[in-house]
């Protein structure tokens, strides 16, 4: 069974999610344990067929070194001289691995690398785009639930305020007397005392609605603000992501030196495009608001 079937930190890292390559790239190598792999490939192999094939199991790559012999490729084109790594003597190394002629050269084999490791980033790139376009649905979803469930709770306020606001006029003005008791109370100065108690109360009772409407305002700000931070930092994100995906095509470009400049133009312009993009979006497009 292949290694990585067992443990998951011997798998290809050609083999990675898009999530497992982010946290790969993250994590520095441990040599002892470098070592011991390359160890235990050449313990385990008895061909050159099955060495290199347990190596690629595990990210890296059987070539024809310059000045070193055999080496081995890693996924960033770094070389490991075998010989070294694997504790054997060259002469040792030589007899397993019989026919040089069939490994590529370190740079073909770096050109071999980078062409491969482009393409899976740009499928990471791709993506990384589709899932963004559908967190992007998400939110907007949750952004226009939010405003629908705020505009209905203060609307469900305003008409119970409505409500009690007719029942408390109601009870204010039955307490004025009329007819002949109207005139009488007027006369006692009663009414007049009647109608500053219902001025006095109905200043109250606006101070109250106040109170109340302005709870409901201060807490849908604090909703919409956290939304807001939510979509922000999620375009943060997704514009790192991106960002660290092409500068990772661009360094496997660099393994390659006849197709460098021409691609390392390429993905320039394509960046330069993005980032005017991005800054002509900024200005006509601010951060999404909300309707009131």
């Amino acid at each position: 069974m292949p290694k990585g079937f067992i443990d998951s930190e011997q798998k290809s890292p050609f083999n990675y999610t898009r999530e497992e390559w982010q946290q790969a790239k993250r994590n520095k190598q441990d040599p002892k344990a470098l070592k011991a792999m390359f160890q235990e490939c050449w313990a385990i192999s008895d061909s050159q067929q099955a060495f290199s094939q347990a190596l690629q199991e595990r990210g890296y790559y059987l070539a024809m070194g310059d000045r070193r012999g055999f080496v081995a490729l890693d996924y960033q084109g770094k070389p490991y001289s075998l010989s070294r790594w694997i504790g054997i003597k060259p002469e040792a190394l030589g007899e397993k691995i019989n026919r040089p002629e069939d490994l590529l050269s370190l740079k073909a084999q770096k050109t071999e690398i980078a062409n491969k490791l482009t393409v899976q980033i740009r499928e990471y790139i791709q993506q990384a785009k589709i899932e963004f376009e559908k967190h992007k649905a998400v939110i907007a979803l949750q952004k226009s639930e939010l405003v629908q469930k705020q505009r209905s709770q203060r609307k469900k306020l305003q008409t119970a305020q409505q409500k009690r606001q007719t029942r408390e006029i109601r009870h204010r003005s039955a307490r004025l007397p009329k007819g002949f008791s109207g005139i009488w109370s007027r006369l006692t100065g009663k009414y007049y005392r009647i109608r500053r108690q219902n001025e006095y109360e109905t200043c109250l009772a606006n101070i109250r609605d106040r109170a109340e409407r302005q709870s409901p305002i201060e807490k849908h700000l604090k909703e919409r603000r956290q939304l807001q931070t939510k979509i922000k930092s999620s375009k943060r994100e997704q514009i790192d992501l991106i960002n660290g995906l092409h500068s990772d095509i661009a360094r496997s470009m660099e393994m390659t030196p006849e197709n460098s400049s021409a691609q390392g133009q390429e993905f320039n312009n394509v960046s330069k495009g993005t980032k005017k993009t991005n800054r002509k979006r900024a200005r006509t497009n601010p951060s999404p608001g909300f309707e009131p």
